[in-house]
C-alpha cells in the first residue's frame, strides 16, 4: 500500500486558480497512470493531491515509487513525499482498509520532500528480489552508498533514496 502526496499543494492551492490546482492533480495522476501501468502496481484512489496506490509485493510498490518520483520530477511537478507500508488490509467496496493503509498514508505525510518512507516488513526481502528489480536495498543497515538509511531502530520506518543506485 502507498500513498504519493505532492509537497506544498495545500499552501499553493490557496495562491493558485481552482483550475490551476486541478491541473496540477490530474497531471500527479496522469503520471501515476503511466509509472504504474507498466510495472502491475493499481491506483486505487486519486485524492486531490495524493494517490493511493497497491502493488503485489514490497519491491514492486517501492520500484513503482521511485519511478513516480521521477516521472512527476519530469512533467514539472513540486516534489513528492511517498509511504509505503507492507501488511495486511481488508478490500472493501473499491477501497481498501486497515493498520497498514494507515501507516502508509501518515508515512506519506511526515516523509521528506522527494523521498519514499517505507516501514519495514515483517518478513526480510531478499536482496536477489530488490537485484531484480534493479534496485539496492538493505535491511536493517546499509552499506556505504546504499539505497537504506536506518532510523532509530528496526521497528521505525527506514529513507528509501530513489537517487541512489
Amino acid at each position: 500500500m502507498g500513498f504519493a502526496d505532492i509537497v506544498g499543494f495545500t499552501a499553493a492551492s490557496s495562491r493558485l486558480s481552482a483550475l490551476e490546482v486541478s491541473q496540477i492533480a490530474e497531471t500527479l495522476l496522469k503520471c501515476a497512470e503511466v509509472t504504474f501501468q507498466a510495472q502491475g502496481v493499481r491506483i486505487v484512489k486519486s485524492i486531490g493531491d495524493a494517490v493511493m496506490f497497491t502493488a503485489p509485493d514490497v519491491v514492486t510498490a517501492c520500484a513503482a515509487a521511485a519511478d513516480l518520483l521521477k516521472e512527476a520530477e519530469a512533467a514539472g511537478l513540486p516534489p513528492l513525499r511517498i509511504g509505503v507500508a507492507y501488511g495486511p488490509m481488508l478490500r472493501a467496496d473499491a477501497d481498501y482498509f486497515g493498520r497498514t493503509v494507515n501507516i502508509a498514508s501518515r508515512l506519506s505525510e511526515v516523509g521528506p520532500s522527494g523521498e519514499i518512507l517505507l516501514m519495514r516488513p515483517e518478513k526480510t526481502v531478499r536482496e536477489s528480489s530488490w537485484r531484480a528489480r534493479g534496485r539496492q536495498g538493505r535491511w536493517p543497515e546499509a552499506a556505504p552508498g546504499g539505497r537504506w538509511q536506518r532510523t532509530r531502530d528496526a521497528n521505525h520506518p527506514a529513507l528509501l533514496n530513489p537517487n541512489l543506485n
